[in-house]
């Protein structure tokens, strides 16, 4: 009796050789640009996720400063021109004015505006960590001058904010915030071509959007 040829299980189908060297020119793209933006961003990703625990506890900053107050003698060149400056309103100071005191405060005053009077002029000094503020009395030529800190909690929480910080530090965070997004975007492309061999993959990724949503929705929302 003649054996019963016994037929082999069909091959599972395999992706074509154009589809698979697609796949993997994006696969190398996507590492690449997620290893580019995640080490570029490392640091700055710490500092901020540090720098946002201290805000969630502002019991780690102190409510007090130390605050240091002096009181210059205006130059003689700068009483007059201060003299021959307006006498009301809000304006820039002089620039002879801002250089002197960028020197007394090391603050870049020069960016900055007077509340100007016939008496005062009022010179608001905003900082990281605290604030200051100068006032000129144009009839005496002095300017008394105080500068609070709190310390370098309260600089690191402000640089988190981006609070008095100056255009350079907005475009760090700027910056910051466009490595984050692709450091996550190529992540969310890499977790999508590796899902079919972790299945968990998608259910960890749903639970991660819907603990936030279902906390806010129970404990937060007026």
């Amino acid at each position: 009796m003649a054996p019963v040829p016994v037929k082999s299980p069909a091959a599972a189908p395999r992706a074509s050789a154009p589809m698979q060297g697609r796949r993997g020119w994006w696969m190398r793209q996507l590492q690449l640009w997620h290893w580019l933006t995640g080490a570029a961003s490392l640091s700055t990703l710490i500092f901020f996720a540090v720098t946002g625990f201290v805000l969630n506890h502002p019991g780690f900053l102190s409510g007090r400063g130390d605050t240091e107050i002096r009181e210059v003698a205006l130059p003689a060149e700068l009483r007059d021109a201060l003299a021959a400056d307006t006498t009301s309103g809000t304006a820039p100071l002089p620039p002879p004015v801002a250089r002197w005191l960028l020197k007394e405060t090391r603050e870049p005053v020069s960016t900055l505006r007077g509340d100007f009077s016939e008496d005062e002029i009022w010179i608001d000094l905003p900082r990281p960590g605290g604030n200051g503020l100068a006032l000129i009395d144009r009839a005496a030529g002095t300017a008394s001058i105080e500068i609070t800190r709190h310390g370098w909690l309260a600089v690191a929480a402000d640089l988190h904010k981006g609070r008095d910080t100056g255009p350079a530090w907005s475009l760090v965070i700027d910056a910051l915030a466009l490595g984050a997004l692709l450091f996550a975007l190529s992540g969310l492309a890499l977790l999508f071509l590796h899902a079919r061999a972790r299945p968990a993959t998608w259910p960890v990724t749903a639970g991660g959007l819907a603990l936030p949503a279902i906390l806010f929705l129970l404990f937060i929302h007026a």
